[in-house]
């Protein structure tokens, strides 16, 4: 079997943008990445900015009680060491996700102030992703910093999957956001500040929002939104009226995935 890395022969190995190309195709596959990067010097320098395409911090593995994270997820004192090393890197990073699913201990206060080193380095960031999170439960001057970042003019997506007490009314002043997934909120997205207008959102996927969290959108407006995603896998299913009320103007296509069955109505916004 032909082998892309052999230490003996160099003249048998594959050209180096073949093999980039290859493990472009890894970047959501970190345990892959990382075993390929261990492998061999060059796949090691070829690998490395694939292995921060994608980056997950696992918060609240990273105190004494957890030394260690699941193999897909990125340590922050490591991604901190790695780009003050190499700061080039950090224009790589395209996805960040932020998920608390493991979270049981008091997370080290270094961590928050490391990450709020790093995220401002982070210079072409698409997508930030937000799950099973409490916005109360980072440090304020951990949020200030989150929210800057969210306004880099070239994110374009943020993702909330069970990320309780978000201030969804600050999103109507990011221009740059246009597409908005909002996932499993058990009535978390609740304008607290009144009903906000969204002036850039042109995609938006709600992914089994309760009725409650639905009546919330009620006055708010979504004037440039042109698709919109509604998922419910549990019943009943909700009023869909207050959203539909909020983006009737523009909609032009309406997916509806209900349990296995999946409807899109392509509208005419005539």
């Amino acid at each position: 079997m032909f082998s892309p890395i052999n230490s003996q022969r160099n003249e048998n190995m594959l050209p180096p943008e073949t093999i980039d190309c290859i493990l472009s195709f890894l970047q959501r596959d970190q345990a892959t990445l990382k075993a390929c990067s261990a492998a061999h010097p060059l796949l090691s320098s070829l690998a490395e900015r694939h292995l921060l395409t994608h980056i997950i911090f696992y918060i609240g593995f990273y105190s004494k009680y957890r030394p260690c994270c699941p193999t897909d997820g990125f340590p922050i004192p490591r991604l901190s060491r790695c780009l003050s090393e190499k700061p080039y890197l950090a224009q790589h990073i395209r996805s960040i996700t932020f998920d608390g699913s493991a979270f049981s201990f008091p997370e080290p206060p270094q961590v928050f102030k490391e990450l709020s080193t790093v995220l401002p380095l982070i210079s072409h960031p698409e997508k930030v992703t937000l799950r099973h999170t409490g916005w109360s439960e980072f440090p304020e001057e951990f949020r200030s910093t989150l929210l800057n970042f969210l306004r880099n003019p070239r994110l374009k997506e943020i993702c909330l999957k069970n990320a309780h007490n978000f201030p969804l009314t600050v999103l109507a002043d990011f221009r740059n956001i246009k597409n908005l997934i909002l996932g499993s909120t058990l009535c978390s997205y609740i304008f607290r500040a009144g009903r906000p207008t969204f002036t850039s959102i042109e995609s938006l996927s709600l992914v089994d929002i309760t009725s409650d969290t639905y009546a919330a959108w009620a006055g708010s407006k979504l004037n440039s939104l042109i698709s919109l995603r509604v998922q419910v896998r549990f019943y009943p299913f909700p009023k869909l009226s207050p959203i539909f009320n909020s983006c009737s103007d523009t909609l032009k296509r309406l997916t509806l995935e209900i349990g296995s069955l999946c409807t899109s109505l392509p509208l005419d916004s005539a």
